[in-house]
């Protein structure tokens, strides 16, 4: 597919940037290229049907339901830091 100057302008305006003559040209081909490998793609018929999405649509979460958990005893004493109260982590954010 070939691309014209107009094409390249509205290309241009719709990614918020300005190209000078030079990065034009150097852009024209890899574009037209990129578009013509897109069309091989669209014509291959793959006899298969269309997907909304490559997962099944089946619900993969377990049920709830209410177990015993660790009381802050035993779990303070498996944290390797703590201030007797909660654990102590590195800090992730600055």
């Amino acid at each position: 597919m070939k691309i014209n100057e107009t094409t390249l302008n509205e290309l241009e305006d719709l990614c918020c940037m300005s190209l000078d003559e030079r990065e034009k040209a150097e852009i024209k081909p890899k574009l037209e290229s990129i578009l013509d490998y897109i069309h091989i793609i669209c014509d291959l018929d793959c006899n298969s049907p269309e997907l909304v999405s490559p997962l099944n649509a089946v619900n993969v979460f377990r049920e709830d339901s209410v177990r015993e958990s660790l009381d802050r005893d035993t779990f303070l004493t498996v944290s390797p830091e703590h201030d007797g109260e909660m654990p102590i982590v590195p800090k992730v954010v600055e």
